[in-house]
């Protein structure tokens, strides 16, 4: 049982890490085409 609890805390940490990540990726994209445009 203790096992399963980690590995679903590892789940939740990448998946967060993740959604973290793309959404950086996606603000980063707006920020460099509005300095092209």
């Amino acid at each position: 049982m203790f096992i399963s609890v980690i590995l679903w805390g590892i789940v939740f940490i990448i998946t967060v890490l993740g959604i973290y990540v793309l959404y950086n990726d996606r603000k980063n994209e707006k920020e460099n085409k509005d300095d092209i445009y």
